[in-house]
C-alpha cells in the first residue's frame, strides 16, 4: 500500500515536472 502510494506521487511528480518544463519551452518561444 505504502510503496504503491509512494510510486504513484513519484510518478505524479514526474509529470508535474514534464508539464513545466514544456510551459516554459513554450513561454520561450513566445518570448524570443
Amino acid at each position: 500500500m505504502l510503496v504503491e502510494a509512494l510510486h504513484l506521487f513519484l510518478v505524479g511528480e514526474k509529470l508535474r515536472e514534464a508539464v513545466f518544463v514544456m510551459k516554459n519551452k513554450e513561454m520561450a518561444k513566445a518570448l524570443i
